[in-house]
């Protein structure tokens, strides 16, 4: 691996730059994450230097309209086997969802994301909300680069927002193109996710892994034959804490014994509270726990049925309106709203 150097790096992509009217892809920064003695920042320093010669870029970005989301969905599918066979035909489903809610968001050109950044170095804000929004096509884009590399693409994508997320509150330099910086990070962060067989996530809070533990040992006690409801109410009742909590912890359990079968085809898994706990610990992330946390009771009974979490199997939009005495299409609005607060 050659040796990365800012100065000779930034006279070629001066000169390329100048070549096509002071504009560079972003591609031609993703590019240097090939360079492991290239740190988070070199990569500002460089963009900095650009920024200060009025060096913009731009990126194709992705349009989602019904064929398109067809085709991406199609793509997601024919190059992840784990997408059936970990998600249960869930994701499917999961993804085009995601795609038609993104659809709505308007990228943004790099004379209106520069406006942002300023704003939100003013500290406002609805900027930041807006340049995070604008900016979420990145993960998407990233995540189909690495497609059936034993990470699933929505949870890629998830790591993805919270990269943006997590970028916008770093912001200190206007100069810094934020899309092009982000999509080095997130270049980054996937290869890693998806050559490691440990994949790297952030640690979440101990309260949440030892709720885990005492959620498996009181499941052991329930009677087998309760619905959905009745569990969730029972253990709630049993733990002393809220049910849309309990029901985000069913959903934690569900992905962690998920994620450990995808994993370990080949061996048997030791699913007792200690190693669920320690997997959680390792998998799961303290922004993730607090999306989930934060769905209304409804929501979270709507998602528990709608993916089988808690070992019930998967339900129709017309089962679970029978279960909760509402309408299929009021179950379909109560996923949608789920599904896209939890993806972003």
């Amino acid at each position: 691996m050659y040796n990365f150097d800012i100065d000779e790096t930034f006279a070629s992509l001066s000169a390329k730059a100048g070549a096509a009217g002071d504009i560079l892809d972003i591609a031609d920064i993703t590019a240097l994450s090939e360079y492991e003695d290239a740190s988070e920042d070199d990569i500002r320093e460089l963009l900095s230097l650009l920024g200060s010669e009025g060096i913009t870029f731009r990126t194709e970005g992705i349009t989602f309209d019904k064929d398109r989301i067809k085709q991406l969905t199609n793509e997601i599918r024919e190059s992840c086997e784990e997408e059936r066979t970990a998600a249960a035909g869930r994701s499917e489903d999961t993804v085009r969802l995601y795609f038609s809610e993104i659809a709505d968001l308007e990228q943004l050109d790099a004379q209106t994301e520069h406006e942002l950044v300023l704003s939100v170095l003013e500290g406002d804000e609805q900027a930041s909300e807006e340049l995070v929004e604008g900016t979420l096509y990145l993960p998407v884009i990233t995540a189909l680069k690495h497609l059936g590399r034993g990470m699933l693409f929505l949870d890629l994508v998830q790591e993805g927002n919270l990269v943006i997320m997590t970028a916008a509150q770093e912001i200190t330099d206007p100069a810094v193109s934020f899309s092009a910086f982000c999509a080095f990070r997130l270049e980054r962060l996937m290869t890693e996710l998806t050559v490691s067989d440990e994949q790297p996530l952030t640690k979440i809070p101990g309260a949440i892994a030892e709720d885990l533990a005492r959620l498996i040992e009181e499941e052991k006690k329930l009677d087998s034959e309760l619905d959905e409801k009745e569990k969730i109410s029972a253990l709630a009742a049993a733990l002393k804490l809220d049910e849309k909590r309990v029901a985000g912890l069913i959903g934690f359990e569900k992905g962690i014994l998920n994620t450990q079968n995808t994993q370990n085809t080949e061996e048997q898994e030791d699913f007792s509270p200690e190693k669920t706990e320690n997997a959680a610990d390792e998998m799961l992330s303290k922004q993730v726990g607090e999306m989930l946390s934060s769905l209304s009771e409804m929501e979270a009974r709507v998602i528990s049925m709608r993916f089988g979490i808690g070992g019930k199997g998967e339900l129709s939009y017309e089962e679970i309106a029978e279960k909760l005495g509402i309408t299929a299409e009021e179950v379909s609005e109560l996923e949608k709203q789920a599904m896209l607060h939890l993806g972003r």
